[in-house]
This record gives C-alpha cells, structure tokens and sequence, in this order.
C-alpha cells in the first residue's frame, strides 16, 4: 500500500477487502483481523472475486517457475 495508514478514510473509502471470517467483501479494514482478510482490492467486485484472482495468479507463477527450471 501507500503510506496511507490502515482505517484512514481516503484508504476505506477507496478499497474492498475479502473477509475470510464472514465470507464478505467488507470496507472496513479494522473490521476482521488482517489474517482473516485478503486485499485491498479496487472494488467489491474484485474483492468477491479474489479466489479466481489468486487462482489465475497460482497458476502463472508455477507456470514460470516451469520455464525457469527447464532453462
């Protein structure tokens, strides 16, 4: 993130987080431990969509790691 502290307005007005605990997007990020949540994220949309987002990135991570390994 930015320096921006965590609960600041402008950061909770402009960011979604997944709570993991309620299975929500939430605003808040006070609301839920932060081990409980996954983001930030821009909308609430990309929020409810973290576990395809984490995927796709799962994916092409072990991807590269192929390529890297076979040289």
């Amino acid at each position: 993130m930015s320096g921006t502290p965590p609960g600041h307005p402008a950061l909770v007005a402009e960011t979604w987080f997944w709570c993991q605990k309620h299975q929500a997007a939430e605003r808040d990020p006070s609301a839920c431990a932060a081990v409980q949540r996954f983001g930030p994220y821009p909308s609430r949309e990309a929020a409810e969509s973290y576990s395809a987002t984490a995927s796709a990135r799962s994916q092409a991570w072990d991807e590269a790691d192929e390529r890297w390994r076979e040289g």
